[in-house]
């Protein structure tokens, strides 16, 4: 990444209103081509390289390489059943798999947001098992979830491995990948920043840190880490697919094209327009507001409203995270920035 996309992001965060800031960092064929930040949170704290920030749904990919490990080791498959791992569970949901879950074709549209966020833990779960999905089973639309999927999920990777899910992120994933990258639980210091929204009804850039937002409390979405923490997970994708043979990948190459090969876009009820997604990741990056510059085999996850945006792209050899805190008047205004700031990683590589 070239000083432009650097000089880029810089320009962004020093004249936004409020002052806003970053955080991106790029591996190019797993070395660290750019360790880079600039201005503030929305705490109004100096963004450093090391700063972890609430992330959002982009560590939804931490979930999804717990997943991925399962499949390599055998504990779990792609196509067992909801219902097969949660013997209670009853009704659609029982037959529903876990490719259906990572692929937002469940359907399960519950808990909300807001309920995710509200509601205690158990009760989340409770509310996910419990709800009938909008989708028919085998149907050939989707719709996607900020949450609902993502709890039963976490409570289907429990189920598998015999571990609690917050123990399996700390052992495979925080210790392996550097604790000092992840603070996963959130701030200690219970603080808050509720957002500004400058087009209501149109979420914000400029969004900071909550006690919901944190991976004990919600297992299997949001977190708080450093963009270097989200390339390192993704590099851990794209090395698995590259074919080298190395005794320490913990992803199989079978399972790692499974989890990237993104599926036939379909109608999304939650964008209301065609989408691809693989098991796990958006798929057909120009069709989710990327623009052309990446190449049809990129995969990526965004956090919310668009504030980071984390991208594997094997045929260029990139796994990069990039943070960006600056308030957004419009979801149009959002997907200009996303567009330019991947434009910019790729002529710059």
């Amino acid at each position: 990444m070239s000083n432009s996309i650097i000089d880029y992001l810089d320009e962004l965060a020093s004249s936004a209103e409020p002052r806003g800031g970053y955080q991106a960092c790029l591996l190019v064929d797993g070395e660290t081509a750019v360790r880079s930040s600039g201005g503030v949170d929305g705490l109004g704290r100096p963004m450093g390289d090391a700063s972890t920030v609430g992330m959002y749904c982009s560590t939804k990919t931490l979930t999804v390489l717990l997943v991925a490990i399962l499949v390599s080791s055998g504990e779990l498959s792609f196509d067992d059943c909801v219902g097969d791992l949660l013997p209670a569970v009853e009704g659609q949901t029982a037959s529903t798999t876990i490719l259906d879950l990572l692929s937002h074709r469940s359907g399960i549209a519950r808990p909300s947001m807001y309920e995710a966020t509200t509601l205690r833990p158990e009760e989340r779960l409770a509310v996910a098992l419990s709800s009938t999905s909008v989708l028919p089973l085998g149907g050939d639309q989707s719709r996607y979830t900020e949450a609902a999927e993502w709890i039963v999920l976490s409570a289907c990777v429990e189920a598998a491995s015999g571990r609690p899910f917050r123990e399996l992120v700390d052992s495979e994933i925080v210790q392996h990948h550097g604790a000092l990258d992840f603070d996963l639980d959130g701030p200690s210091d219970g603080r808050r920043r509720i957002a500004r929204a400058a087009n209501p009804p149109f979420r914000p850039l400029l969004i900071e840190e909550t006690d919901q937002l944190s991976f004990t409390d919600n297992p299997g979405y949001g977190g708080f880490c450093t963009t270097r923490a989200l390339a390192n997970v993704l590099e851990e994708f794209r090395v698995a697919l590259s074919g080298v043979s190395d005794d320490a990948l913990r992803i199989s190459p079978s399972a790692a094209k499974v989890v990237l090969s993104g599926l036939a876009p379909r109608f999304d009820l939650t964008f209301r327009r065609p989408c691809s997604f693989s098991a796990g990741f958006l798929a057909h990056l120009s069709g989710h507001g990327f623009g052309s510059a990446l190449s049809d085999y990129a995969v990526a996850q965004v956090g919310l409203a668009g504030m980071t945006t984390a991208v594997m792209d094997p045929k260029l050899r990139i796994s990069a995270a990039v943070h960006l805190n600056v308030l957004s008047s419009s979801i149009g205004d959002m997907l200009d920035l996303r567009r330019e700031i991947w434009s910019r990683v790729t002529r710059s590589i």
